[in-house]
């Protein structure tokens, strides 16, 4: 009787494996509006940096004059517009660091 019992009991091991195994979680699946808009975010982030840079430029005693602010002011605003490419890839590896790749 005892050999019947390991029997049954093995039996009964074996299905809750496969049940287990078929109820494994799976990764979470993003909604394509929050790629979309992630896609477009790191788009305009980049394009409006490399943007910025190019424009400021030819526009310094413009913008001196309009904004009244002094040389020290200006380069203030013009280091900000590169401020994005040192702050976004922190941003996205600290998410990918929490969220992982998927």
């Amino acid at each position: 009787m005892p050999a019947e019992k390991t029997e049954k009991a093995s039996e009964q091991d074996g299905d809750d494996d496969s049940e287990a195994a078929t109820l494994a979680p799976r990764p979470p699946v993003i909604p394509w509006r929050y790629r979309l808009m992630s896609f477009w975010m790191i788009l305009f982030f980049a394009t409006g940096s490399s943007y910025a840079e190019s424009t400021l430029s030819p526009l310094k005693s413009t913008l001196r004059k309009e904004l009244k602010i002094s040389n020290a002011q200006y380069g203030a605003i013009a280091s900000a517009s590169s401020l994005v490419n040192t702050i976004l890839p922190i941003i996205g590896g600290i998410g990918m660091d929490h969220w992982g790749a998927t």
